[in-house]
């Protein structure tokens, strides 16, 4: 077993006893968590332990999600893994917890590839797979609007092609709640048609009735 520090808060929002130790079978998580927890200011330390009294489930890793973090009462320290874990980049981390989270249904967050999916509610509100196949791999789940709002920015008119139904009536009112301001205005600004031409005037302008050529009504 795997531990990050001593104690493991939730980034997301879930569920966090303190009084329990946190550790994982799964390596990539546990230096995910050691390397994003911060405690006290710095990176964590990553340590292989073993559980003392009776091990539970993590309730933010259960089903759908395979058996892979449990919390205890106390732990021994079998072996300091690595200090001051630091070794991650960006999208290590994301696949370290992309991999195992879901949206109701259940469906993954992430394909295994890491290509971000869209979930069955935001497939109703017309985002599409090909849109979210533009998001950078694995990204985190507390950045998919931000990142996304991004995106329609660098390319209002290529996500509209890829998701018109965005752009329905019905829908439009909800991008407000997910979308930045800017990526918003720039999705309007995509979607409003063209204004027409303005039909040649039939009277002849002034140099041409100078010069005789007409070009009006005979």
């Amino acid at each position: 077993m795997l531990a990050a520090q001593s104690a493991r808060g939730s980034s997301d929002g879930g569920y966090f006893a303190s009084e329990k130790v946190y550790f994982t079978t799964d390596e990539l998580l546990a230096r995910a968590y050691a390397q994003t927890l911060r405690v006290g200011g710095g990176p964590g330390t990553l340590y292989r332990v073993e559980p003392i009294g009776p091990v539970e489930r993590d309730p933010d890793y259960r089903a759908p999600c395979p058996a892979i973090s449990f919390m205890a009462d106390r732990a021994r320290i079998v072996k300091v893994v690595e200090e001051n874990v630091t070794s991650l980049s960006a999208e290590q981390v994301g696949e370290a917890f992309g991999r195992f989270q879901f949206w109701p249904g259940p469906e993954p967050y992430c394909a295994p590839d890491g290509t971000v999916r869209p979930s069955p509610s935001l497939r109703d509100e017309g985002w599409t797979y090909e849109v979210f196949a533009l998001l950078p791999r694995w990204t985190p789940l507390k950045d998919l609007w931000t990142r996304l709002s991004d995106l329609v920015v660098q390319s209002p008119e290529k996500v509209i092609a890829l998701a018109p139904a965005i752009m329905n009536q019905e829908n439009r009112f909800l991008l407000a709640g997910y979308l930045s301001p800017e990526a918003i205005r720039y999705l309007k600004e995509a979607a409003e048609p063209m204004p027409e031409a303005a039909p040649p005037s039939e009277e002849p302008s002034l140099w041409r009735r100078l010069l005789g050529l007409g070009g009006g009504k005979s």
